[in-house]
């Protein structure tokens, strides 16, 4: 999806929410572009990177509009890309995030990514990240799946797909 789409009441609508979610993770700034283009400026606010010696910075704020908190709860749901660009937020609904003008930059591709990731949590233990054999993602979601059982893991937080 380039352009996001928008309801009759200038919210956005689901495509434009599972665009976000399902964003490749090897594009952030793509995806941290495209969620300037969709925030309501009518109650919230968005600021732009600008300086050209700097990292990218972003900062969403809410405004309390719950299209935009929308959006950034599509945006968490995309836990690589989130974890990889989160600078800080403040209350009032003030996210900052980040990218380094420096970062390697990946070029974008039409196929899909062929591994995937699995976030579990274990027993009072905080969160842990497995990957499949030797390093390397698993084949299918239904191998990551069957490895958190293997591993008696009691909540499967999410599985991700990857770029590998």
């Amino acid at each position: 999806m380039n352009e996001p789409t928008f309801d009759k009441d200038g919210g956005p609508t689901e495509e434009t929410l599972e665009a976000i979610k399902n964003w490749s993770a090897n594009n952030p700034k793509g995806c941290l572009d495209f969620l300037s283009d969709c925030w309501s400026t009518k109650y919230g606010e968005v600021e732009l990177p600008t300086d050209p010696d700097k990292p990218f910075m972003w900062k969403f704020t809410t405004g309390g509009w719950s299209d935009n908190e929308a959006l950034l709860f599509a945006l968490k749901s995309n836990f690589i890309i989130w974890v990889k660009t989160w600078e800080r937020s403040e209350r009032g609904g003030v996210y900052h995030f980040k990218i380094d003008r420096d970062a390697p930059k990946v070029e974008e591709s039409e196929s899909e990514p062929d591994g995937y990731i699995i976030l579990v949590g274990s027993l009072g233990d905080g969160f842990q990240a497995f990957v499949g054999p030797h390093g390397l993602p698993f084949c299918d979601h239904e191998e990551a799946l069957e490895a958190a059982e293997q591993h008696d893991i009691w909540e499967v937080i999410g599985v991700w797909k990857t770029g590998y």
